[in-house]
């Protein structure tokens, strides 16, 4: 087991021996902040695939991940909670430094 630096170590090497010499990687992780820049995510329960798709595809099944007890990134979570309560954004305004900074105020 990996401490944190561990692990953002060996996820950057791995990112890096895809883009220079064209290595396909498997990563199997329960962390979904670590397959946000895959290509392709898969989601397995109990040995069957469940869902397969890009991270964007697999991400915005909040409530089936949920059922599959799987996390999604925090941002992810935070917007899809918004969304329930009605709150309407566009999520390029999540990557907006005033936005953050609105809300940081209260």
């Amino acid at each position: 087991m990996l401490d944190p630096n561990g692990r953002k170590e060996v996820i950057r090497t791995v990112h890096e021996l895809n883009r220079a010499e064209g290595i396909t990687m498997v990563l199997i992780t329960h962390y979904m902040e670590e397959v946000v820049d895959a290509d392709r995510v898969i989601v397995m329960d109990d040995g069957h695939i469940v869902m397969d798709g890009t991270p964007k595809e697999i991400f915005s099944r909040v409530e089936e991940l949920k059922q599959y007890r799987m996390d999604v990134p925090l941002v992810t979570e935070l917007a899809w909670e918004l969304q329930k309560r009605e709150f309407r954004f566009r999520m390029e305004s999540f990557v907006n430094r005033s936005f953050w900074m609105h809300w940081y105020r209260f």
